[in-house]
């Protein structure tokens, strides 16, 4: 039953290029946002990969190393494909893959007895690899213009459009006085320009090759945007008032 599948999984491993358009779904007003985009086939791609593992185990323990490899190499390459998604979580999802690759991969090679040339034909296998992706790219493009969008649906539907994000409902802005000020004493300009500021540190700071340096850039980037919220948290008093 699995087998049909797996053959097309094992096929699409072999492609050079991933592409995985993202089309919003609609609400009733027509308004679709990117960060409504469906990925179904994320989890598909990892049950998949689980499917992979499973039959290279199977593989291994009946002897057939060989064609163990090869499942595990179809994993291998399938999480390294993922990674060229445009989202973190396709990014994401591709290392997982890889990761069980990896842990099937560790069980192969520490059986005792294996042939010195299919060693070096795995050793070959590794090495001919795709480069992995850059997560700069992710948040530089498709994580940049998924919050640009938010931006603007909420610059047209007001401060409700935020509420809906968090799962608390659209309320309408004129429904109340927050929501009424929100809207129209607002800069969204400077928002615009505070929010893609933002994007360029974290696009910046993920491009660091020196892991250390990376890190440390990344740390002072939480820690001042933890300030920037306890700032904004010290005038959240009144918006009980505003808004009653």
């Amino acid at each position: 039953r699995n087998r049909k599948p797996l053959e097309a999984f094992a096929q699409a491993s072999q492609k050079k290029e991933y592409y995985n358009p993202l089309v919003p779904t609609r609400d009733e007003q027509g308004h679709g946002q990117i960060i409504a985009c469906l990925l179904p086939h994320v989890q598909c791609c990892r049950e998949a990969a689980n499917l992979l593992a499973v039959r290279a185990m199977q593989h291994l323990g009946e002897g057939r190393v060989t064609e163990a490899w090869q499942d595990l190499m179809i994993c291998h390459r399938l999480g390294r494909l993922m990674e060229k998604g445009g989202t973190l979580i396709e990014y994401l999802v591709g290392v997982a893959i890889q990761s069980i690759a990896m842990q099937g991969e560790i069980v192969l090679l520490s059986q005792p007895n294996l042939n010195p040339k299919l060693l070096a034909n795995c050793g070959n296998d590794l090495q001919g690899l795709m480069p992995h992706s850059k997560i700069a790219d992710k948040v530089d493009l498709t994580e940049r213009f998924t919050m640009l969008n938010c931006v603007q649906y909420t610059s047209q539907m007001g401060m409700g459009f935020l509420n809906g994000l968090s799962g608390e409902g659209h309320i309408p802005d004129d429904q109340t006085v927050l929501g009424t000020l929100f809207s129209r004493s607002t800069d969204w300009n400077v928002t615009l320009k505070l929010a893609n500021a933002w994007y360029d540190r974290w696009t910046a700071a993920a491009r660091i090759e020196d892991i250390q340096a990376r890190e440390l850039t990344l740390k002072q980037l939480e820690v001042d945007l933890k300030n920037m919220m306890s700032e904004a948290r010290e005038t959240m008093w009144l918006n009980p008032i505003l808004s009653s």
